[in-house]
């Protein structure tokens, strides 16, 4: 399972979606800004990240950066 966090408000994944997809792998997309919670690292393989607005020292991603 890969945990794909969004931060835009209208998401996509791009060309990592097909690409994750084709390689087998089971995604669990969230969306922070809507109130969805950080997947904890024990139920996950991987964690992806798509951008949005913030950047690396928003203290909004402080939760994410301990991930």
């Amino acid at each position: 399972m890969i945990a794909v966090i969004h931060h835009l408000e209208r998401a996509y994944l791009g060309h990592a979606g097909p690409a994750l997809r084709s390689a087998g792998a089971e995604l669990d997309e969230r969306y922070p800004r809507d109130g969805d919670p950080l997947p904890r690292l024990g139920e996950v393989d991987g964690i992806v990240v798509m951008g949005g607005e913030q950047n690396a020292l928003d203290p909004a991603l402080a939760e994410e950066a301990v991930l």
